[in-house]
């Protein structure tokens, strides 16, 4: 036994020398693996740290791309705005100027020497007339506002770049991105960063060590009232991996106008999924100020990965709804539903990316009120019945009764009896019967106006916009600025006013805020802060346009040459 205890010490220390003497194989970082000291993503939704920008570093300046140095690796702009004279039509179209205009050329890249009015990053919990956030409370907003610089110009900043992260070939990473222009067209950038290419954990050595894995690149005026939605797939595993975003403004016709907006949110990783979701057959009504009774919609959505579906309303003032599906009914139209599914692990520990949201819609019928009729009926008989009997009656029996009796002797006895009675009885009633009824009916009744009859209308240089009793908006005419295109983002949206410059057209939504599209010449569809909430009325002119609000002061921007 004792021999049996000693081989077997001998064999373990057999053990040990070979371990040390053998170099172990790397293991493959997945997703499960904590060995790393470099994390996975961080704080995608901008929901934790110092304004919400933990784990992203704020780059608060001009970035002039193909120049600037962004996480260790001079950025690469590989968009070509010369030849940009047709895009996606969701994002707005591009007019075909001769250049040079306005004495300049047309950009192709953001060298131009500018200085912008005012920059900054920070995290909102509502997007400016964009889509709700549905991934946490926040998204991240990178602003650039107003500028001067010499014309024809594309110019970028501020950024954002992440901290250093790990991921797996083949993972996906997928964020929702939203845009707006300002006194221009947007013109925003967004990339996945390799810092150490030779794998040799030594980041950005040179210029071949650095790769630049695009997610978007895109120029704009509009963009649906939807987070638009992107994704990447990642090419190696490693953990020398930033994101990158960069907002940026693009002078589409040569002129001095500039700024744009950028919101990026909800950056997830993990295994890719998609979410279905389809309303059709859906009903509802909007009856007498009053909507069906609220409904769930939670089963008429899943996504593939089985985690839980969130939900969102594109057109709140018609339908709500809360993140679990029950919809409340506010207003007659169309109501337009999002549905999304942010990502994370499900119940077996694997790990999704977030999935491209959703939209599907579904119609609320108005049904005019049954009319209301309040009768006060007021009756006064009046009878008078005059009877006036005349009774008369007449009767002439006559009875002649003659009997002839003989006796011996001889006696005669002749009775004549004669019974005469003429009564006359007349009867003639007379009846008269005068009622008076006095009825008094008061209906009040609200009738429903046609849907397709016209509210109001503007009329501009050559083209015309109009706003329908059911809130829609049409418009016709000339459109080489694209003031005749209705962009999607108005889909939906409640608007009580509609006006129109030469080239230019305007909306007032209920909401109180101005929303304008075509050509922007003199910076009028570059709308001042206060243009934005608490609009009453609006007036345009040739280039300029004027506000009343609702606390009576008067806003005015545009074209001041008078």
């Amino acid at each position: 036994m004792a021999c049996l205890i000693e081989r077997i010490i001998k064999m373990s220390v057999v053990f040990v020398l070979l371990a040390n003497l053998i170099p172990l194989t790397p293991r493959t970082v997945v997703a499960a693996d904590t060995s790393s000291t470099v994390p996975f993503l961080q704080n995608g939704s901008f929901e934790s740290g110092a304004g919400g920008l933990g784990n992203w570093a704020v780059v608060n300046s001009q970035v002039d791309l193909g120049v600037t140095s962004l996480g260790g690796c001079v950025t690469v702009d590989t968009t070509d705005y010369a030849g940009i004279f047709t895009r996606d039509p969701k994002f707005g179209s591009v007019p075909v100027h001769p250049f040079p205009v306005g004495g300049g050329v047309k950009p192709t890249h953001d060298h131009d020497p500018f200085t912008f009015s005012s920059m900054s990053v920070a995290t909102v919990t509502s997007v400016t007339g964009g889509p709700t956030i549905t991934a946490g409370a926040n998204a991240v907003q990178l602003t650039l506002t107003g500028g001067s610089g010499t014309s024809g110009h594309v110019a970028h900043g501020p950024a954002i770049v992440s901290d250093v992260f790990k991921a797996d070939a083949g993972m996906v990473v997928t964020l929702d991105w939203w845009s707006a222009a300002g006194g221009d067209d947007f013109a925003v950038i967004g990339y996945l960063l390799d810092t150490d290419v030779d794998g040799d954990g030594i980041p950005a050595e040179n210029a071949a060590d650095c790769a630049q894995y695009e997610v978007l690149d895109q120029t704009g005026t509009s963009v649906p009232v939807a987070w638009e939605f992107a994704s990447v797939t990642i090419p190696a595993t490693k953990e020398s991996y930033r994101f990158i975003f960069v907002n940026g403004t693009f002078d589409k016709t040569g002129g001095r106008a500039s700024g744009s907006k950028f919101w990026i949110d909800n950056i997830s990783m993990g295994f890719p999924q998609t979410v279905a979701f389809d309303l059709t057959g859906v009903t509802a009504n909007f009856f007498g100020g009053v909507g069906t009774a609220p409904f769930s919609v939670a089963s008429r959505a899943s996504a593939t990965s089985g985690l839980a579906v969130t939900f969102a309303s594109n057109t709140p003032t018609r339908c709500t709804i809360t993140p679990d599906g029950t919809v409340t009914i506010l207003a007659s139209g169309v109501c337009t539903l999002v549905a999304a599914q942010g990502g994370g692990e499900d119940s077996t520990g694997k790990l999704w990316s977030s999935a491209a949201q959703v939209t599907s819609s579904f119609t609320i019928t108005a049904i005019a009120p049954t009319a209301t009729s309040t009768n006060t009926p007021t009756n006064t008989p009046t009878n008078t019945p005059t009877n006036t009997p005349t009774n008369t009656a007449t009767s002439t029996p006559t009875n002649t009764f003659t009997p002839t009796n003989t006796f011996t002797p001889t006696r005669t006895f002749t009775p004549t009896r004669t019974f005469t009675s003429t009564p006359t009885n007349t009867f003639t009633p007379t009846n008269t019967f005068t009622p008076t009824n006095t009825f008094t009916p008061t209906n009040t009744f609200t009738p429903t106006p046609h849907p397709f009859a016209i509210r109001d209308v503007a009329v501009g240089a050559s083209f015309t916009l109009a706003v329908l009793q059911n809130d829609s908006l049409v418009t016709w005419g000339f459109n080489r600025e694209g003031q005749a295109s209705l962009p999607l983002w108005m889909n939906g949206r409640a608007v009580d006013q509609v006006e129109t410059g030469s080239n230019y057209a305007l909306a007032l939504g209920r909401d109180g805020r101005v929303y304008g599209w075509g050509k922007n010449d003199f910076g009028q569809l570059k709308f001042p802060t206060a243009a934005l909430s608490g609009v009453r009325t609006i007036s345009a002119g040739l280039g300029h346009v004027m506000a009343i609000k609702t606390n009576g002061s008067l806003v005015i921007w545009g074209r001041n040459d008078f």
